[in-house]
């Protein structure tokens, strides 16, 4: 899931400006139904991975850091690098993770302020204006109330 939450937050709807139409149109398509669950649980689901002790494999912790570290890198000042030595990787990614977190993370990020301006935008949308099947599709894909 880290890895999938990562790559969502990172697609073109979340990592270009938009105006409120273009996100209106996405919402009505029900694009951002994972939006606060990707957001609220991103570094929940990477952090299971990266210190789980049964072992998932290098190769998957390998491509948590890679998803997780672009996307940090994307919508921040966080800088992303490889390691060789996955242990090392690990280790390191922890660590930067852990300061990001502790100089603002989400807050002092492009995400959480991206996440905000879609989530104001999709809450702004009157479902009563639209078409019976359309709003049964926006209501039914707009996110799961517990993650607003």
């Amino acid at each position: 899931m880290a890895i999938y939450c990562s790559q969502y937050l990172a697609t073109r709807p979340f990592s270009q400006e938009f105006e409120a139409n273009t996100i209106e149109e996405s919402a009505l398509t029900g694009y951002y139904g994972l939006l606060d669950y990707a957001v609220a649980y991103l570094e929940h689901h990477a952090e299971a991975v990266l210190s789980s002790h049964s072992e998932p494999g290098v190769r998957l912790k390998k491509n948590v850091i890679k998803s997780v570290d672009g996307l940090l890198g994307t919508f921040s000042s966080y800088e992303t690098h490889e390691e060789s030595n996955p242990a090392i990787e690990v280790a390191t990614f922890q660590q930067r993770m852990t300061e990001w977190l502790s100089s603002g993370g989400y807050s002092s990020s492009g995400i959480l302020h991206k996440a905000t301006t879609i989530r104001n935008v999709i809450e702004a949308i009157d479902p009563s204006g639209l078409g019976d099947h359309e709003r049964a599709a926006f209501l039914g894909l707009n996110g799961l109330e517990i993650f607003k």
